[in-house]
């Protein structure tokens, strides 16, 4: 769904909330986001329209990609398994209805969300490249601004962004778009193979025009409120204090220097905004690594639900629900969902009749049917989280421990099933 369509519709719902008073970048929008703890269209931003929690539920995905919520997991793996190349690129796009000169760039409204972080950051923009060898690659980074047209952009080490980057050995031209289709921020956050180009997966979850580059032979969302075209350039500065997910300061990384040499945006640009730690920003980063570990767990066990949960910051905790053939079926399970996301660090397998999102289900499960001496496994020195910071980061990549709880029902002598089987 294109991005303006996805705030039209929350407004028809009467989800969506609207604030007129005049705001500043500086603090005052971001307190007006989190404040407003949904869906908000901030009208005036120093002049500027900034919108935030467009896709911050299962539900808002689902709606915006046209498909049942239960059916989300079926629609993004068949998208992954079967990307579709966009057809022809749009010759008069939205995203150039206006074209920005260089003394312009400061109007577009980057949010500084707290004063402890290190600037403004752009915290919904999906950079595009292209590798030498894989080919064309979208993903969100974040961008933290270091002076008129100059961003410092932190590259994941390892991933693809950051794979084509140390490939090129000079300025690698690059592309981010804010505002973009909501199919392209699902395919943009979610766990593709490297040699697959995430605007197929998106186009294959829902027709995607695009549009071709002023400066570069770059494809970018036809439809994208702004598209920041320049260069990842080998100079390096440093990026952070970021609050990241965990609502935990990011340390400070000397990172890629992204410099803009033009800035195209439709009329009346609307700048999306995603709060740090947030809603919406639990569920784009979490939500495709669920429907991954669904994915991986169903070739192993009859996966029912997988979440990642809020009380783990959408991203170190999980609960994983099984329709059991077998004892052995939850640590199989288990050990498909941590290979799946290695970034969990605590898992909770339960059975078909628990709710995964349900904490305090959750909780009678592991009080009824675990016992600590049996069913709970620790691994130790396992691939960890770099937003744990309760991990071992002497190596350099982050290792530590993980725990696996088995609240599942038992069978065997003693054990009879319907002593586990709930009443009401």
């Amino acid at each position: 769904m294109e991005f303006r369509e996805c705030i039209r519709s929350l407004g028809a719902s009467g989800r969506l909330e609207r604030r007129t008073g005049r705001l500043s970048r500086h603090l005052e929008a971001a307190a007006a986001i989190a404040s407003a703890g949904g869906p908000v269209l901030l009208e005036d931003v120093e002049g500027a329209a900034v919108v935030s929690g467009l896709l911050a539920s299962r539900e808002m995905v689902a709606a915006a990609l046209g498909v049942p919520s239960e059916g989300l997991a079926r629609h993004l793996d068949r998208a992954m398994s079967s990307p579709v190349q966009p057809g022809r690129a749009d010759s008069s796009p939205a995203c150039r209805e206006v074209v920005w000169e260089k003394q312009d760039f400061p109007r577009i409204p980057v949010l500084r969300h707290f004063p402890e972080e290190g600037g403004p950051y752009v915290t919904a923009g999906v950079m595009i490249v292209r590798d030498p060898d894989l080919g064309p690659n979208a993903a969100f980074h974040r961008l933290m601004a270091a002076g008129p047209g100059r961003f410092t952009a932190r590259l994941v080490e390892g991933r693809g962004t950051d794979t084509a980057y140390r490939k090129a050995r000079g300025p690698m031209p690059a592309a981010v778009c804010i505002g973009a289709p909501a199919e392209v921020l699902v395919a943009a956050a979610a766990p593709a193979p490297v040699d697959v180009d995430e605007l197929a997966v998106a186009n294959a979850m829902s027709p995607l025009r695009t549009a071709k580059c002023l400066f570069s032979d770059l494809v970018v969302p036809a439809d994208c409120e702004y598209v920041l075209e320049g260069r990842l350039l080998p100079d390096q500065a440093p990026e952070g204090p970021f609050v990241d997910i965990t609502r935990m300061l990011d340390p400070v990384r000397m990172q890629p220097v992204f410099e803009v040499d033009a800035v195209t945006s439709r009329s009346k640009p609307i700048y999306h905004s995603i709060y740090p730690g947030g809603p919406e920003h639990r569920v784009l980063m979490g939500l495709p690594r669920e429907l991954a570990v669904l994915a991986a767990v169903s070739r192993e066990a009859e996966a029912v639900d997988f979440r990642l949960t809020a009380a783990g910051c959408g991203w170190l905790d999980g609960v994983l629900s099984i329709r059991k053939r077998s004892d052995g079926d939850a640590a199989a399970a288990a050990r498909a969902a941590m290979k799946a996301h290695p970034s969990m660090k605590i898992l909770t397998v339960v059975d078909e009749d628990i709710d995964a999102s349900d904490p305090e289900q959750v909780a009678w499960a592991v009080s009824t049917r675990l016992q600590p001496g049996r069913d709970v496994t620790v691994v130790k020195d396992a691939p960890s989280s770099s937003l744990d910071p309760s991990a071992d980061f002497g190596g350099g990549a982050a290792r530590g421990s993980k725990m696996i709880l088995d609240a599942t029902a038992k069978t065997g002598p003693g054990r009879p099933g319907s002593r586990f089987r709930r009443v009401y």
